[in-house]
C-alpha cells in the first residue's frame, strides 16, 4: 500500500453515523476535527454576538466546547493544544479566557486549493501496455509521449479533466443539472476551464460548495435559471 498521494475527505463525513458515534476522541480524531473545522476560505462569522474574520485555515477554539465535543477534560484539551503549538502545527492569533483563534500551519497541505493539485494517479490512457508484442509496445510509447506532452499543462492533463468531470457530474446528478461527457483541449470548453483555473484565488471545490448552497443557481427559485458547467467556467461570468 502506497503512503504517498492524497485523498479528499469532505466535511460531510461528520454527518456519517460512525463519526457521530458517542465516544471519547483519540488525539488524532481531535486533530482531524480541528482541520475539518478550520475555515476553507476567508470568511466572516458571528460567534457569541461577535463578528470575527477568519482567514483560510483558521478556526475559533473554545476549550469548553472542545472538551464537550471530544469527551475530554479541559486540561487534556490544553495539553493537546500546547503540544501542537510546540511542534509548530498551530499558531495562535488571539488568546484570551473566552476564546482563541488559531491557524493550522500546514492547512494548505492538508486541504490544497483545487488549482494547486497536481495529478496523483494515472488514468487508463496514460498506462503503459506491458505486452511483449513489439507493435503494441511501440504504440504504447507513442501514446505515452502524447500524454506526457498533455500533462505538462497541468490544467488540461487527463487526470485533472477526469477529476473535474467526476466532481461536476456528482453534483449534477444530485440536483438534476446537466452532466458533461468530456473536456477536450483546444475546444471552447477546454480553453475556458484553463483560463478559469489560472485565475488568482479560483477554487473549483469552493465553487461547487457555493452552488450547492445557492437555491438560485440550483434552479429552486421562481427565476427560470439553473447553473450548467459551461456557464460556471466561462471567465466572463
Amino acid at each position: 500500500m502506497s503512503n504517498g498521494g492524497y485523498i479528499k475527505i469532505w466535511r460531510k463525513i461528520k454527518n456519517h453515523r460512525l463519526w457521530k458515534e458517542k465516544r471519547t476522541f483519540s488525539k488524532f480524531e481531535a486533530w482531524m476535527d480541528m482541520i475539518m473545522t478550520a475555515a476553507g476560505k476567508d470568511n466572516e462569522i458571528v460567534y457569541r454576538d461577535q463578528t470575527i474574520y477568519l482567514k483560510r485555515g483558521e478556526l475559533i477554539i473554545a476549550e469548553r466546547e472542545l472538551a464537550k465535543r471530544w469527551k475530554w477534560s479541559r486540561e487534556r484539551v490544553r495539553r493537546l493544544l500546547q503540544n501542537l503549538l510546540e511542534n509548530g502545527e498551530i499558531r495562535y492569533h488571539r488568546r484570551d479566557h473566552r476564546l482563541s483563534i488559531i491557524s493550522i500551519v500546514k492547512y494548505g497541505t492538508y486541504n490544497p486549493l483545487f488549482s494547486d493539485i497536481r495529478p496523483q494517479y494515472k488514468t487508463t490512457d496514460e498506462t503503459t501496455d506491458e505486452t511483449t508484442d513489439e507493435t503494441n509496445i511501440n504504440k504504447s510509447k507513442r501514446n505515452n509521449i502524447r500524454n506526457n506532452k498533455e500533462i505538462k499543462d497541468t490544467y488540461m492533463s487527463t487526470s485533472f479533466k477526469n477529476n473535474v468531470i467526476f466532481k461536476w457530474n456528482e453534483l449534477a446528478q444530485k440536483y438534476n443539472l446537466p452532466a458533461i461527457k468530456e473536456i477536450k483541449s483546444g475546444t471552447e470548453r477546454g480553453n475556458h476551464l484553463r483560463a478559469r483555473m489560472k485565475e488568482d484565488g479560483f477554487d473549483f471545490d469552493l465553487l461547487l460548495d457555493m452552488i450547492e448552497n445557492s437555491p438560485f443557481l440550483l434552479g429552486k427559485t421562481k427565476h427560470a435559471f439553473f447553473v450548467f458547467f459551461d456557464w460556471i467556467i466561462n471567465p466572463a461570468n
